[in-house]
């Protein structure tokens, strides 16, 4: 850590693991990495967090593997798993995402479940994608082994 964030962040004791983990009321991670944080308000800017416990979750120009939060917003950042009441993406990507409500601008979605949907997202799998998905491949598993068993008497 830079110590402009070393600054910012609790003092061991005070909510900063010796591994990394912090644990406070507001975090804000300005060009670091940590491990995992739990707190009310995480605002991260140029830096990474493996996993989040929040309230209200702001990052811009960074990444988070894991976020648990009411609101999340990302901007010109990734996420791997954003699950949150209201989730905002813009010129981003996500792995899942998954939400109450979801603004998707200029950003990449794998995999996207919401029941409100907004914005101009590129998803690969959304609800209805992995459904027909998951037919397909349930009636070519079931026309195989049709098959096979047609062979085999």
């Amino acid at each position: 850590m830079d110590k402009e964030t070393a600054n910012e962040m609790p003092a061991p004791g005070d909510g900063l693991g010796s591994d990394g983990d912090v644990t406070a009321e507001s975090v804000t991670i300005d060009g670091a990495s940590v491990n995992s944080v739990t707190a009310q308000t995480v605002i991260v800017n140029q830096g990474n967090i493996g996993h989040v416990q929040a309230f209200d979750v702001s990052v811009h120009d960074g990444g988070i593997a894991r976020a648990e939060a009411s609101q999340i917003h990302v901007t010109d950042g990734g996420i791997g798993m954003a699950q949150g009441t209201s989730v905002c993406l813009t010129d981003g990507a996500a792995t899942i995402l998954m939400a109450e409500s979801a603004d998707v601008e200029d950003s990449s979605v794998f995999l996207l479940v919401a029941r409100h949907v907004s914005g101009n997202a590129r998803v690969v799998f959304d609800v209805r994608a992995g459904a027909a998905l998951g037919l397909v491949f349930g009636l070519t598993v079931v026309g195989l082994k049709l098959l096979l068993d047609r062979r085999r008497t």
